[in-house]
């Protein structure tokens, strides 16, 4: 033991003099290059992990660009397929339309000629009595007709004038003979006065029935002439209304024993007599917007059933929404129209997109039961139907009542939606007419598309106020309002956020 303790180094190192700080200023040192290699390590793999981060957030990004975008192929394709199914039911309508027009025509073409040949028949007729009175046929009895009747009164008053009542001749006398080489007719024997003198009153009547046939013949040519133009003109009237934009320019009254309101607008009696729901006439001056407008108890009766004729008719008519007044103007009197691809009904309303059809198109007119009004163009936007596309909320500015206190809060959301704004400016205690109609504007922010809505709206004229409208001074809204879901679609914050509050009030 005592030698192992000789030979263990330790037992050789005096520590008592040994200097540590060395050996401190290695191990902080040490310490410090650790903890530097640690800060590295931590960073490297910080870095790492958002490399990993973005890289998932790339992924994430592309596969949710890759599914809108395939939304919206879809959606695409569906509006697609919805158009050309809506087309090809448009087609559809115009071919059965035509062929109905076509029909129409053809009876009344056969109608006519029927009637032609039934003429023709009696002018043939005409004709042959007439060469019967002008020609004596021997050994045959001539026929007296109706023609000869009259020609014998008016001889007879003829023959009082002339005094010769009483000269009568003998039956044979009367009667020529008649040969191959000499003269034959009523002057063949000229040998007797009295025989003379009969031939000469022969000669007379021949003549009369001759002028009296022949006039008869001239007026019913004239008659069927007239006739058959008419017709003509009928069938292109047919054809005319079957292909233009307005079929009602030529429309006649027939009255129906209808039973007009008290002091009913003249310009209204026609179309009033074909159908009673009728509420007013819709005119937009150079436009294919001039129609007449229905009402009826219930907004589906003339959306899609039924045609200003009431009669059955796929895409109905523009109307009235039924709350509002039948008889004259409410605070907000709405009219509802399909947008047609043809521009029927209200298929033209979207050019009011474009400032320049505005500026073109200023002015709308509205003849109801009562009166006629005239609107100056104030502002055209787009709305959505559905709560769900604008975080909740939807502009109701399909309400026809609403108090002058409540109408300042409409105003100020129009003023939010509204593409443009023109002079015509908008106070509370003005009255005014909206124009709605379908639109695909939104589709493409989700699949399935976005119900939406095109609608314009013009202000009643103030009294004494000039239909003058200064379309220059028109100012454009490049931040008009959108749904939320265009927002979230472009990564935009919604600045209206806070405007959902506002409803139609009494």
């Amino acid at each position: 033991m005592d030698e192992f303790q000789k030979k263990d180094p330790k037992n050789e190192i005096d520590l008592t003099e040994f200097d540590l700080t060395d050996f401190k200023e290695y191990f902080d040192e040490e310490d410090a290059q650790r903890e530097a290699e640690a800060i590295e390590v931590a960073e490297r793999e910080a870095a790492e992990e958002a490399a990993r981060l973005a890289e998932e957030e790339r992924i994430r990004l592309e596969e949710q660009r890759k599914k809108e975008e395939e939304e919206r192929k879809a959606a695409e394709e569906l509006a697609a397929r919805k158009k050309a199914e809506f087309e090809a039911r448009e087609k559809e309508e115009a071919r059965r339309a035509a062929e109905k027009a076509a029909a129409a025509a053809l009876a009344a073409k056969k109608a006519e000629e029927a009637k032609l040949q039934e003429q023709k028949e009696i002018s043939a007729r005409l004709f042959e009595q007439a060469d019967v009175n002008n020609e004596m046929i021997p050994d045959q009895p001539k026929v007296e007709t109706v023609a000869d009747e009259a020609s014998k009164i008016e001889f007879a008053a003829f023959s009082s004038i002339l005094d010769i009542e009483n000269n009568t001749v003998n039956e044979q006398q009367q009667q020529p003979t008649f040969d191959d080489e000499t003269p034959s007719g009523f002057l063949a024997d000229k040998s007797k006065k009295k025989s003379t003198l009969a031939v000469v009153i022969c000669v007379i009547l021949c003549i009369a029935t001759i002028i009296c046939s022949t006039l008869a013949v001239l007026n019913f040519k004239d008659r069927s002439s007239a006739d058959e133009n008419s017709n003509e003109q009928n069938v292109t009237a047919q054809n005319n209304r079957a292909e233009s934009f307005k079929p009602f320019d030529n429309l006649t009254i027939s009255y129906n024993n209808v039973a007009y309101p008290d002091s009913i607008n003249e310009k209204l009696k026609a179309m009033y007599s074909e159908n009673s729901d009728l509420a007013g006439w819709l005119t937009i001056e150079n436009s294919a917007i001039d129609y007449p407008i229905m009402q009826d108890s219930e907004n589906k009766y003339y959306l899609y059933n039924h045609n200003s004729f009431d009669e059955s008719a796929r895409y109905g008519t523009p109307f009235v929404d039924f709350r509002c007044s039948k008889n004259g103007l409410s605070k907000n009197t709405i009219i509802y129209g399909h947008r047609m691809n043809n521009d029927t009904h209200f298929g033209s309303l979207d050019n009011y997109a474009d400032v320049k059809y505005y500026k073109s198109h200023p002015i709308i007119k509205y003849d109801t039961l009562t009166g006629s009004y005239t609107f100056k163009i104030y502002a055209a936007f787009y709305a959505t139907t559905q709560s769900s596309s604008d975080g909740g909320y939807v502009f109701d500015y399909y309400n026809p009542y609403m108090s002058d206190n409540n109408f300042e809060g409409y105003i100020n959301m129009l003023n939010q939606y509204a593409l443009y704004t023109t002079d015509a400016g908008l106070e509370k205690t003005d009255k005014i007419i909206t124009l709605s109609t379908c639109s695909h504007f939104y589709d493409n922010l989700k699949s399935g598309g976005v119900d939406a809505r095109f609608v314009v709206v013009g202000r009643l004229l103030r009294n004494g106020e000039s239909e003058t409208v200064d379309t220059s001074k028109v100012t454009q809204n490049s931040d008009y309002r959108r749904p939320q879901l265009w927002y979230d679609k472009n990564g935009q914050s919604n600045p209206y956020a806070a405007y959902r509050s506002w409803r139609p009030s009494m």
